[in-house]
């Protein structure tokens, strides 16, 4: 039997993509049948400057450049990913069971005192290999508050809060415990070898060279609510699943793909560490932009440029009403730096590494982009521990892309729940908010959350993200909660939402 050499689930002699992960099937590589390799799957085929086709970073490019959401929403620089292989329409049901353990266990984290993370002292980690051994440790056994302690403060700030919320809704729709711990499944680590590369004077690349991890799930253990799925997956895997897997094998077999050069790039397992304030610190952030710079351009980022941006003023508004202006006159392409000190501390410079990168292709392209905030209609809350949310119910921006050398000016907008955008060529495209999603979430009119660094006020990506998924974990009422949980469970969710959204 074939098996998937991204995750490893079994193969069916005609399948095209894994019916688990939607990864692309590949010919098979020689592995243990215990230990599949796992293989980051390569970006999209990529144009004469090395950038994937049809503008990988985001960069507005010739016609139909601007992409918007009902909320207006453009994708940016460094804000666009490589498109994976399409999923298949259906799955097995024992995967499904899988995926809402997991989702579940993740959930049940929640369970813990959270928030004690944030008023603590005793944060971050002594050294960048102790920071990935105690996340590893805390994921063993369930505890967020030590797995949280280790995460960059600039990404983990406000998750205490989602976290609490949705985890309290969890519990009341009888998925998740009420201690946070998911007895249905375990994950263990054993004899972990970690290797460290100092990348610059802050931060590090932690490499996972050997040792095991194991992953089991026990439908016995299943919550009720998802009593469905439990049962499906015990006729087709038995009471329990397990899967064991050698890290070095992993680690052997991840790659990313210089299509430029045509040849694979051994990157392996690591995770990226930073250092703030004298203590080490796992980043997510910094992780995930390190792998996609290597399929993007082939290499890492330059490290030393953290540790030049720490140096650096912020850039941002003198009240959070002018914090959105002070954004887009900040966005150029001209001048990323300064773009990335227009956002928070621990944030922005997590992207410093790769801006020589960026440059490099906008220049050999002729490209670029620019940002006009022509109008807005904004009103700022009140003020709690330096964070404003501002809600916006109108706004327009311009949004100038460049190829070439020509220029392609697009327009997108904000009106209380509804967007819209205007092409270069005068097509239009525009929509609203479902009435549905807007009683059921509470949120009526768009927002981002604004906060004060180093005496000037800045747009949070990273807390903007956290407060609308908080408003939703709070406001969703208990029979809409409980009726998606039961089409997860009966395996309806598409047509769930079909029925609601249209």
């Amino acid at each position: 039997m074939n098996f998937c050499t991204r995750c490893g689930h079994p193969l069916g002699a005609d399948d095209v993509f894994c019916a688990n992960c939607g990864a692309a099937v590949t010919a098979p590589r020689e592995a243990s049948p215990e230990t599949q390799p796992l293989v980051a799957p390569p970006p999209p085929p990529v144009g004469a400057s090395g950038l994937p086709a049809g503008g990988g970073l985001g960069v507005p490019s010739g016609p139909g450049a601007v992409a918007a959401g009902p909320a207006g929403h453009m994708v940016g620089v460094l804000d666009q990913q490589p498109v994976a292989p399409p999923r298949p329409a259906g799955r097995s049901r024992a995967t499904v069971w899988v995926v809402a353990a997991l989702v579940a266990l993740a959930a049940g984290l929640g369970g813990f005192a959270v928030w004690k993370v944030f008023f603590s002292s005793n944060t971050g980690a002594d050294d960048p290999e102790q920071a990935v051994r105690e996340v590893l440790a805390a994921a063993e056994d369930q505890d967020p508050v030590a797995a949280l302690t280790m995460i960059n403060p600039g990404e983990a700030r406000g998750a205490d809060e989602v976290w609490d919320a949705l985890h309290q809704r969890l519990t009341r729709a009888g998925v998740t415990p009420k201690d946070g711990v998911f007895s249905a499944a375990d994950v263990s680590f054993d004899d972990v070898d970690l290797e460290v590369e100092s990348v610059s004077d802050h931060a590090a690349k932690v490499h996972l060279r050997d040792g095991t991890v194991s992953l089991s799930l026990r439908a016995e253990d299943f919550p009720d609510a998802l009593d469905g799925i439990a049962s499906e997956a015990r006729e087709e895997l038995g009471s329990s699943w397990s899967r064991k897997f050698d890290i070095s094998e992993v680690a052997d077999d991840v790659y990313a793909y210089d299509w430029e050069h045509d040849r694979e790039i051994p990157t392996g397992l690591f995770v990226m560490v930073v250092e703030v304030d004298g203590r080490w610190y796992v980043s997510p952030t910094a992780t995930a932009a390190e792998y996609l710079a290597f399929d993007w351009f082939g290499q890492g980022g330059d490290w030393s440029a953290y540790d030049d941006g720490r140096k650096r003023d912020a850039v941002g508004a003198e009240s959070p009403e002018e914090a959105l202006a002070s954004l887009a006159d900040a966005a150029n392409g001209d001048d990323l730096p300064t773009m990335l000190d227009a956002l928070p501390e621990g944030q922005g410079d997590l992207l410093r590494p790769f801006v020589e990168l960026v440059e490099r292709e906008l220049a050999n392209d002729d490209a670029g982009f620019t940002l006009d905030l022509r109008a807005q209609d904004v009103r700022a809350g009140d003020e709690e521990d330096g964070l404003v949310r501002l809600e916006i119910d109108r706004l327009e921006l311009g949004v100038n892309g460049i190829e070439g050398g020509d220029p392609y000016p697009n327009t997108v907008g904000v009106d209380g729940s509804c967007g819209w955008a205007l092409g270069y060529t005068g097509d239009r495209i525009e929509g609203c908010a479902p009435t549905w999603l807007k009683q059921v979430s509470g949120i009526d009119h768009a927002f981002v959350m604004v906060r004060e660094n180093d005496g000037v006020w800045q747009v949070d990506p990273f807390a903007t993200a956290l407060a609308w998924l908080e408003e939703v974990a709070t406001n969703v009422p208990d029979d809409e909660l409980d009726s998606l949980i039961s089409a997860i469970d009966s395996g309806d969710v598409e047509e769930w939402f079909e029925q609601r959204v249209g």
